[in-house]
C-alpha cells in the first residue's frame, strides 16, 4: 500500500546531490536537520523524525527506516509519521516518500541557502585540510606558517573590525581599523 504518489524508494536520500564521501553526506545531513529544526513551522514530531531520518541516512546508508522501531526512536505511530512526513513535503523539506513494506524512504531536499550553506562550510573545511597539511610540510619554519595562516584567514573571511567609541558624549567615533597581516 503506496500512501503517497511519488517516485521515493524504501530508502533515504537527498534530492539533486550526490555526496563524494562521508564528510560530505555527514555535511549535508546537518545542514538538513538544522533546517528542519530551525523552521517556524517545525513541530516536535517533525524534529524527532527529522532527527531519525539523518540517523537513518548516516547509519544505515540510505536503508529506509523501520516503521516498527518508530515507537522506540521517537515515540511516533504510523499516522504521526505519515502526518509528519506529509507536513515536510508540504514545506519543501522533503521531495517524495513513502510507508510501504514495511519501511519509510523519503528523498531530502537541501533548500537554496541549505546548497549555499554546505558550499561555504566544504571551502572552509578545504581551507582548514590546506591549512594543516600546509602547517606539516613546514613543520620546521613557524613564522611561515603563521604568515601563511593569517593570509589565508584573511582572503577567506575578509574580517574587517571597527572599534567605536562607547561614549555617549563623544560625536566622532574613531576610525575603523583593519586587521590584516
Amino acid at each position: 500500500m503506496q500512501t503517497t504518489a511519488g517516485s521515493a524508494t524504501d530508502c533515504l536520500v537527498f534530492a539533486e546531490f550526490t555526496p563524494k564521501d562521508r564528510f560530505e553526506l555527514s555535511l549535508a545531513c546537518e545542514i538538513w536537520l538544522d533546517d528542519a529544526c530551525n523552521a517556524r513551522w517545525a513541530t516536535n514530531n517533525s524534529m524527532k523524525l527529522a532527527a531519525v531520518i539523518v540517523q537513518g541516512i548516516k547509519n544505515n546508508d540510505g536503508r529506509g527506516i523501520e516503521i516498527s522501531r518508530l515507537d522506540q526512536l521517537c515515540a511516533m505511530t504510523r499516522d504521526d509519521a505519515n502526518n509528519t512526513l506529509r507536513q515536510m513535503r508540504i514545506f519543501g523539506l522533503i521531495g517524495d516518500y513513502r510507508l510501504e513494506h514495511g519501511r519509510i524512504g523519503a528523498t531530502c531536499c537541501l533548500s537554496h541557502a541549505g546548497q549555499i550553506r554546505f558550499l561555504d562550510m566544504k571551502h572552509k573545511f578545504d581551507v582548514l585540510d590546506q591549512l594543516g597539511q600546509s602547517r606539516q610540510a613546514h613543520a620546521a619554519e613557524p613564522a611561515e606558517v603563521a604568515a601563511s595562516i593569517a593570509s589565508t584567514v584573511a582572503i577567506t573571511t575578509g574580517n574587517v573590525v571597527a572599534f567605536r567609541s562607547r561614549k555617549p558624549g563623544r560625536l566622532d567615533p574613531e576610525p575603523a581599523h583593519e586587521l590584516v597581516s
